[in-house]
């Protein structure tokens, strides 16, 4: 399990140490952030390929095909972590736990994420 203080990394800072072990603790909301962090990574490659487009430069192909599997990676390394602690947890019968900022989290992705 990633420690609490990853979630300062990603975020950058943390500044509430119950927020912070309450979303160390649950892979799902670590999860939601990293692949937060992912999507951002590929609309900037997606960005920076519409200026240099729209600005009539020469898209760098090399560069693009390097971002592009940079996300792909990432998104298979945070799969990888999601599956594995998924069947440890069903393996070992571990519960889930209520989640104040879970809660929260879901109710703001549901108001601005529609």
């Amino acid at each position: 399990m990633l420690a609490p203080r990853a979630l300062g990394v990603v975020v950058g800072r943390c500044e509430d140490v119950a927020v912070c072990e309450d979303v160390g603790q649950s892979v799902a909301l670590l999860g939601f952030g990293f692949d937060s962090w992912i999507e951002v990574a590929a609309a900037t490659v997606v960005l920076a390929r519409l200026r240099a487009e729209l600005r009539g430069d020469r898209v760098e192909e090399a560069k693009q095909r390097r971002a592009l599997r940079f996300v792909a990676v990432t998104f298979f390394v945070l799969a990888t972590y999601v599956t594995i602690e998924g069947v440890r947890d069903l393996l070992t019968g571990t519960a889930p736990e209520v989640s104040p900022v879970g809660i929260a989290l879901t109710g703001v992705s549901i108001v601005v994420m529609p």
